[in-house]
């Protein structure tokens, strides 16, 4: 599967999975935020109706108690039921106020001390029948006082209760806000996040990486009419480059290798037809020195005959030196020819080692993008860490939320949802550590096709050095036969002189005679190693042009 083709899509799909999280969490903190207000709205009044009832309902069984009196059965269970409910309210009101609260009851307890003796009072004479004496402490300026001073109490303990609950609700909506605020600014955040990592992965890692591989993909088939983009900044770019050149060294050094190629085996023909020609030279030069030979033979037997032999001998010595002559300028231009080859050889060869150096360089181009690789897969280390702490964090405003009771539920639906997206976001983050551990080991992949294009490199180089060493062989070859030529020309010069002197004077023609004897002994003798070496020359060649060939088959590998 393509690089492009596994991150986009999970990309996405991280990106589609956080904005669907965002807009529920979102959504739960509107509804807290809703609810809240609805508390503050709804719960406040129904708090005051509760108490203006109950101050109600107590005036109302305190004259029930006196109008409707039936007895005294009845008078006792009304007015213990209702001091009971009265005790119970009060009890479950102090317990659940403040300091400041409950010292409202403890300035007035004089005030209930009265009353409470009052009411006794009442109940005495209601029990006697007495009741106009009992409406009359009911309706008396003591009882009314003690009564205003004990309701006014009971109404500022409602205010400060009422007020409490105010302040509770009120925090519960600035939480409430609070949350609603911080879940859009986190969806935000999630979603710029992962945009970023979109857009980051998209045009920062996967094109250029896709691009290197297309190139690295066509070098290795042996395209090296690839175009290569070369233009910005940073590891890719260097990268770009490198391939660049390298495929420009690769071109030129080919194109040399080929030409180079061709001129060796021209070289090698040039050779063949040298060797050829200086076979012939030689099968002349032994026929001469055997005619030579020959003929003093036969100045020996016969003196009568020196002239005529000595005419004919100078004859052949000046054939000889024409033959001489011309293969001596064939010599000299096939070492010349051969000097040409060494140089474009050696010059391949300079070639190559740049090749190489350039190769060492895209090499560590591309160490330098697994590192990068690295670091990005400690980015994504550290985002993993972050979520969770962000799922720790979120665990614990659940457990603030569960220790608020009913008023943190909608703060525990919140935090339960943060936590589900710090999972999901921990889920992202492995996958995209994967996708990146799958990027190290295409990277990977490319360092060893670059290292096996290294050891190509490294066999045609050895070989263009094998092609140096052996023109360098044939030059000396060549150096030496025409030293030998040399020789053999001055020899040849030497029998002619002495042929004129032959020619002119026969007073020394025994002594004459033995040194052209010796003279064409040591012609046989150089033509003997003349073909000794013109078999190692022709065979030279042939060496010279199978590597050629090869060279040749290597270098068609490549698309120029």
């Amino acid at each position: 599967m393509k690089i492009k083709n596994l991150i986009l899509p999970a990309a996405f799909f991280v990106a589609i999975l956080n904005l669907f999280f965002s807009i529920v969490t979102i959504y739960i903190s509107y509804l807290t935020y809703r609810n809240s207000g609805s508390i503050l709205n709804a719960e406040i009044p129904l708090f005051n109706s509760a108490w203006s009832i109950l101050l109600e309902d107590t005036k109302l069984t305190d004259n029930a108690v006196f109008f409707s009196y039936s007895g005294e059965d009845i008078y006792r269970k009304n007015y213990d039921m209702h001091v009971d409910l009265l005790d119970k309210e009060l009890k479950y009101s102090m317990k659940n106020s403040k300091e400041k609260e409950r010292k409202i009851f403890e300035g007035v307890s004089n005030a209930n001390d009265a009353l409470i003796n009052l009411e006794l009072k009442m109940f005495n004479l209601g029990s006697k029948g007495k009741l106009k004496e009992s409406q009359a402490v009911l309706k008396s300026e003591e009882y009314r006082k003690n009564k205003e001073i004990y309701s006014q109490a009971v109404m500022n303990f409602f205010k400060g209760q009422q007020n409490r609950l105010t302040a509770n609700l009120e925090k519960q909506i600035s939480n409430s806000r609070l949350l609603f605020i911080g879940a859009i600014v986190l969806s935000l955040l999630g979603l710029s996040a992962t945009s970023f990592i979109i857009i980051w992965l998209s045009g920062g890692v996967i094109k250029p990486l896709v691009k290197a591989a297309d190139y690295s993909g066509g070098i290795a088939k042996g395209d090296l009419t690839v175009q290569v983009e070369t233009k910005g900044e940073g590891e890719f770019a260097n990268l770009f480059r490198a391939i660049a050149g390298l495929v420009s060294k690769f071109h030129n050094v080919l194109h040399g290798i080929d030409y180079a190629s061709d001129d060796v085996k021209n070289a090698s023909t040039n050779i063949k037809l040298a060797c050829i020609m200086m076979r012939d030279d030689l099968e002349k030069q032994t026929n001469g020195s055997t005619a030579i030979a020959k003929d003093i033979s036969e100045i020996a037997i016969s003196s009568n005959s020196i002239t005529g032999m000595t005419v004919q001998q100078k004859e052949k010595i000046e054939e000889m030196l024409n033959s001489l002559g011309e293969l001596s300028s064939l010599v000299k231009n096939l070492g010349e020819k051969t000097q040409i080859t060494t140089s474009e050889t050696g010059a391949i060869s300079d070639d190559l080692d740049k090749g190489k150096s350039s190769l060492n360089t895209l090499n560590s181009r591309m160490q330098e993008i697994n590192n990068t690789t690295g670091t990005i897969t400690e980015v994504v280390s550290i985002i993993n860490s972050i979520a969770d702490q962000t799922n720790l964090l979120a665990l614990n405003a659940s457990i603030e939320a569960a220790r608020a009771g009913a008023d943190g539920r909608g703060f525990a639906v919140v935090a339960a949802e943060v936590s589900r997206l710090a999972d999901q976001t921990a889920g992202s983050t492995k996958s995209i550590k994967d996708i990146i551990a799958k990027n190290s080991a295409l990277v990977k992949s490319g360092m060893e096709g670059l290292r096996e294009l290294t050891q190509m490199f490294d066999a045609i180089l050895e070989k263009v050095k094998g092609i140096n060493s052996k023109t360098h062989d044939i030059t000396e070859l060549i150096n030496e036969y025409v030293s030998l030529n040399s020789n053999l020309e001055n020899s040849v010069k030497v029998v002619k002189d002495i042929s004129n002197k032959i020619f002119h004077s026969t007073d020394e023609h025994v002594k004459v005679m033995t040194s052209i004897s010796d003279t064409a002994s040591s012609i046989s003798k150089v033509t003997q190693q003349n073909f000794v070496r013109l078999d190692a020359l022709s065979e030279d060649s042939l060496q010279l042009e199978d590597v050629s060939n090869s060279l040749k088959e290597q270098v068609s590998f490549f698309k120029l």
